[in-house]
């Protein structure tokens, strides 16, 4: 299991109104593991979670149906790079605006058949 769905069964723990406890247990002795269990118990927070999660365990392929894991998108990680990607985000609107959404489409659509050919066509046509 991801942390965040951990994260979602230890809330639904104690709803009730009698006292109620969540134990977690791994016989895995690894680092990772270990570490998981550790950002658990330190904090309640699902979003804190959630980022420590894809740090962990990797965002899994854009283009694909891994979940966790090594990601297709090698320029960037989400959460290191989220300025820049920010930034790349408010280009791609000033382009749409200065020259049309159509142009905007053709220029991504070029781009995206060239770095991943069939894969990208696949998605995009069905």
């Amino acid at each position: 299991f991801g942390l965040s769905q951990l994260h979602q069964l230890r809330g639904r723990v104690g709803r009730g109104s009698h006292q109620s406890y969540c134990i977690l247990v791994s016989d895995s002795k690894n680092d990772v593991s270990q570490e998981r269990l550790k950002l658990m118990e330190q904090t309640q927070d699902g979003f804190e979670l959630a980022e420590q999660d894809l740090l962990l365990r990797g965002s899994g392929q854009l283009f694909g149906l891994a979940q966790s894991g090594l990601p297709d998108l090698r320029v960037a990680n989400i959460i290191k790079d989220i300025e820049i990607l920010v930034q790349a985000r408010k280009d791609v609107l000033e382009f749409a605006s200065q020259y049309g959404m159509e142009k905007l489409e053709s220029v991504m659509k070029e781009e995206l058949e060239k770095r991943f050919g069939e894969k990208f066509l696949r998605i995009l046509y069905n």
